[in-house]
């Protein structure tokens, strides 16, 4: 939380195909030393490492690349692209990953300790170094970024955060990420709500949550492209609506009318979600805030935006303990569909 902030800073004043190159190397480092298994203590200190060198070096550079790389007239495609591309990309590689997973396996009779870890380690070792290769493609293939002389040779000043914080936008914007992230955690969940909701078997449980998977780009990228078509404020408000009629339509027990309802609202909830996440930072122009700034304007949207990353695991923990209120209901179904109606509303 505290790397978006800084993280924030270094954008605006280094070049994005600098840090994105250096954080992408730094994280693969990180993988090289988790496959010797770290202790407990030694993996606490490795993933506040991979907090900073994802985060601090990376994210706000990312953004702020993508806004210059939309132009005017194509920031919603622009963004719409990467969330669609970051979503494929993360299917791909969970995909191959799980298959070199099980192909290394399938010469074992067991699953004893011995072989599971010397096949993560294969996987871990995979990783670092896709993410390593695609380091060196960034340094190479990405453009110079426009970082303004002067403005790179001040360090941060008061008055350029308080230009930030005086634009109502920039605040109405964090919250839209609160509401909409509140949204996206759920979708954790989604084979839960099957196996104990819907009552289905795991594997088709499970099916439910990969298909959601698979949805993200196709969302995330029509949003992205109808933004530019209309507005981005506008397509905000038709994902908010969509969030919220499928949250209240669940909350008033309508998924029970047959699978294909239940589907119906369950896609359209994440027709809402996914679209959230391709158009939130491409009204970035709309909300008037200057390119110079965008690094420290990412900074403090995400530190506020993305807070549910730090409550929504516990909330979702406190909703979910039966109450005497809740005695006599499934109170994961409670706290579900009324999370999901909330955060669309």
């Amino acid at each position: 939380m505290v790397s978006y902030i800084l993280g924030g800073f270094l954008a605006d004043r280094y070049e994005a195909r600098k840090l994105l190159s250096i954080a992408l190397w730094t994280t693969s480092l990180g993988g090289f030393y988790a496959v010797s298994i770290p202790s407990y203590g030694e993996l606490l200190a490795l993933y506040g490492y991979w907090g900073f060198t994802t985060i601090l070096l990376f994210w706000a550079s990312l953004i702020r690349a993508t806004r210059e790389w939309g132009r005017l007239s194509d920031q919603g495609k622009a963004f719409g692209l990467l969330e669609g591309g970051r979503g494929l990309a993360a299917a791909v590689i969970g995909v191959l990953s799980l298959g070199f997973f099980a192909w290394f396996m399938q010469d074992s009779t067991t699953f004893e300790p011995v072989h599971r870890r010397e096949s993560f380690q294969i996987i871990l070792m995979l990783t670092s170094v896709i993410i390593f290769s695609i380091g060196l493609w960034t340094w190479y293939g990405l453009p110079e970024g426009k970082i303004d002389p002067e403005h790179k040779k001040r360090m941060v000043g008061i008055s350029e955060v308080a230009v930030v914080l005086r634009l109502p936008t920039v605040w109405l914007q964090a919250l839209m990420i609160v509401c909409a992230y509140v949204g996206y955690k759920i979708t954790d969940d989604y084979s839960l709500f099957a196996n104990q909701v819907l009552e289905m078997d795991q594997v088709s449980s499970a099916g439910i949550s990969a298909a959601a998977m698979w949805l993200r780009p196709i969302f995330a990228i029509g949003a992205g492209f109808l933004a530019d078509k209309w507005n981005s404020d506008r397509v905000v408000s038709i994902c908010f609506a969509g969030m919220a009629l499928s949250g209240g339509l669940i909350f008033f027990g309508v998924y029970q009318h047959g699978a294909i309802m239940t589907f119906t609202l369950l896609t359209t909830a994440l027709l809402g979600i996914y679209g959230l996440r391709g158009v939130y930072f491409a009204l970035f122009n709309q909300a008037a805030v200057p390119f110079a700034l965008t690094g420290t304007a990412v900074g403090f949207i995400s530190f506020v935006g993305y807070t549910p990353y730090v409550f929504m695991s516990p909330l979702w923990v406190i909703c979910s303990t039966p109450t005497p209120v809740l005695a006599d209901t499934n109170s994961f179904l409670e706290s579900w569909r009324f999370l999901e109606c909330s955060a669309g509303f």
